[in-house]
């Protein structure tokens, strides 16, 4: 699968300033690339996946994408699959 750099730079995924530090995008993120500083999510580098799991958990909508997307206020998790699953699912180490 290739993938135009400008969607795994990371410069597409933005944490706004509705950011409460909630920490829930670290735990979702599969490659561990976001951490909370000052209550406020960051990167720890620019590449990522672009699976979107930050911008689809987080509970405040701080996260968004700079792409156009059609319905920018939905979020979208699978009926069985449950915020603990992933975050389960993606035990950092």
């Amino acid at each position: 699968m290739h993938f135009k750099f400008q969607f795994i730079n990371g410069e597409q995924i933005t944490v706004t300033d509705k950011c409460v530090g909630c920490g829930i995008c670290t735990k979702v993120c599969p490659r561990g690339l976001l951490y909370v500083e000052n209550n406020r999510a960051k990167r720890k580098q620019n590449t990522c996946e672009f699976c979107l799991a930050c911008a689809q958990n987080c509970p405040s909508k701080a996260i968004i994408t700079k792409i156009k997307d059609a319905n920018p206020k939905a979020r979208y998790r699978h009926e069985k699959v449950s915020l603990k699953d992933i975050i389960e699912a993606n035990q950092q180490v």
